[in-house]
């Protein structure tokens, strides 16, 4: 394929980008193709890099080649210039030609010794005319062409006997053409490339030629002998109307998985300030300076969830019956029994995954049907583990492992960390929404936030119910009583709209404690478990 976007000159012994029509050192190769010119990506360009580096006959050192300052014919694959001004005023010597009428006139005044005659201001006619006649007989105008763009090489050269197609089409047109041959030509080539790679199997001794990011994550080994093709399908999106069975259900789930999103981040958007400050919490101490923000444009909250799809579409296609060799996980009793239920519903005929309670119309777009709960509550228990051995015991971690491997090979550090912070963000969305679910009146919260004309009462509630009084104990006669009961729950809202039954366990904990209790569980540094790993990786990819 180099062949196709370079050509070899025999006279002088240098290399011609086809494209550019300008000559590019071999050293160079691969920056030349990285640049703006053609923003190749690097590995292509270190493979046509190395390459090129086999031709023979190519000179290395700018300073050992013989460069001419005429030719007899034009070289076709350089642009031609008809505009070259070519000195006279040491006709048998002095060979020096450029573009531009002031770079000549300071060449004659630093080589010639000769200064052009200057008639401004009020000077008379006959003396501008002469001015601009001795000056015109300093050079000739010429066709010339040049090698180089700048450095050495870059002197314009004469051409006596220029090619005798006009300039704009010499130029544009052969670009055009070879341009469209090589876009064409390296994209095949990377397709192959590609390929190639996808049917190779990972082998671990590639940690010893990876970089540091690939063996802190170790993915090279426990990947070790699957295919990264099958890696690649494992996450892919489900086609539309598949007749799959398998691929119906992970049709399912990658839409149920994007409604949960969205209605978590709706969650994220009016909760208040506090709890979104303790959910955006990595480490037990830590005061975040700032709070869990949602996606300022709800329509980016689609390509963010991505990876949290392939998270679910992975484990659906490894966990239903399969014909390729696909990574080992383990999953805890409750994480089997979550996703038991929710691939059930997901096989289930279209419409029947159950729908949402009855509600009125303007808290509709809150309620969860029984496959988004379900989804919401297997992807809290991914995240709700510890690890015992090593991560990779997690079906989440070893998930992520998988999202690593690209269509060109591993993801680095760059192009890494920032699905790390999708999964991180979308999963604190979650946490939010479920503690929102375990609230003892999640609806009465709501409709707080829904109804903003006072028409729902606020749920309130004392910090301590057992709280004495002044008059208990002091300046008072009486013995000291003994606590009462503690008061009564808030009441239920006095509005004659029905309230849906919410078929999740209920908890002591209200809605702020609920999303303490379970960010400190597993979703901060020191709970040994996915997200703990999680976050180093994306600490190690920023740095």
């Amino acid at each position: 394929m180099e062949q196709q976007l370079f050509i070899k000159l025999s006279q002088p012994p240098v290399i011609i980008c086809r494209s550019c029509r300008h000559g590019v050192w071999l050293a160079e190769v691969e920056s030349h193709l990285r640049g703006k010119a053609h923003r190749l990506p690097q590995a292509t360009a270190k493979q046509i890099h190395q390459d090129v580096q086999s031709w023979e006959g190519v000179e290395h050192d700018p300073h050992a080649v013989q460069w001419p300052s005429r030719i007899t014919q034009s070289i076709p694959h350089l642009d031609e210039y008809p505009d070259g001004l070519l000195c006279q005023r040491d006709q048998a010597r002095c060979q020096f030609i450029t573009r531009s009428l002031d770079t000549l006139k300071r060449h004659w005044r630093e080589h010639h010794g000769w200064t052009a005659p200057y008639h401004g201001g009020r000077s008379r006619l006959q003396e501008q005319e002469q001015a601009q006649i001795t000056i015109q007989q300093g050079y000739q105008v010429v066709t010339c062409q040049r090698f180089f763009p700048s450095r050495k090489g870059s002197h314009y050269i004469w051409v006596p006997c220029p090619n005798q197609q006009p300039e704009e089409q010499a130029r544009t047109a052969p670009t055009a053409h070879i341009q469209a041959t090589v876009d064409a030509v390296i994209q095949a080539w990377e397709q192959v490339q590609a390929q190639a790679k996808a049917d190779q199997a990972i082998q671990a001794s590639q940690l010893t030629d990876a970089n540091p990011w690939l063996r802190m994550t170790r993915w090279a080994d426990y990947l070790q002998g699957i295919q990264a093709r099958d890696l690649l399908a494992s996450m892919a999106a489900p086609e539309e109307d598949p007749m799959d069975a398998t691929e119906q259900g992970v049709q399912v789930i990658w839409d149920t998985m994007e409604q949960v999103a969205r209605k978590s981040q709706r969650t994220v958007q009016h909760c208040g300030q506090a709890i979104r400050v303790e959910a955006v919490r990595s480490e037990k101490g830590q005061t975040p300076h700032r709070p869990l923000l949602a996606y300022i444009d709800e329509a980016v909250i689609k390509k963010h969830v991505q990876p949290w799809q392939q998270i679910l579409a992975f484990i659906a296609r490894t966990q239903a019956p399969h014909d390729w060799a696909s990574p080992r996980y383990g999953m805890t009793a409750r994480q089997r029994q979550k996703w038991r239920q929710l691939w059930q519903l997901a096989s289930q005929a279209p419409g029947s995954q159950g729908s949402q309670a009855a509600v009125p119309g303007d808290l509709e777009a809150w309620a969860m049907t029984a496959i988004e709960k379900a989804c919401l509550e297997f992807c809290i228990e991914l995240l709700n583990q510890r690890h015992r051995s090593h991560e990779y015991e997690s079906a989440l971690v070893c998930a992520m492992a998988v999202l690593g491997q690209g269509e060109a090979g591993w993801r680095d550090p760059e192009s890494y960390p920032p699905i790390l912070s999708r999964v991180i963000k979308v999963a604190r969305f979650m946490v939010v929404q479920k503690a929102l679910w375990m609230d003892p009146n999640p609806w009465q919260i709501i409709q707080t936030w829904a109804r903003k004309d006072q028409s729902a009462e606020w749920v309130l509630a004392s910090a301590d119910d057992q709280l004495g009084e002044i008059d208990e104990g002091y300046g008072s006669d009486d013995p000291p009583s003994t606590p009462g009961a503690p008061s009564s729950p808030p009441s239920s809202i006095h509005s004659d709209d029905p309230l849906p039954a919410v078929h999740i366990r209920p908890s002591r904990r209200p809605f702020q404690e609920q999303v303490t209790w379970m960010m400190h569980q597993f979703m901060i540094r020191g709970t040994h478990g996915p997200m703990e790993t999680l976050l180093d990786w994306r600490t190690y990819g920023l740095k």
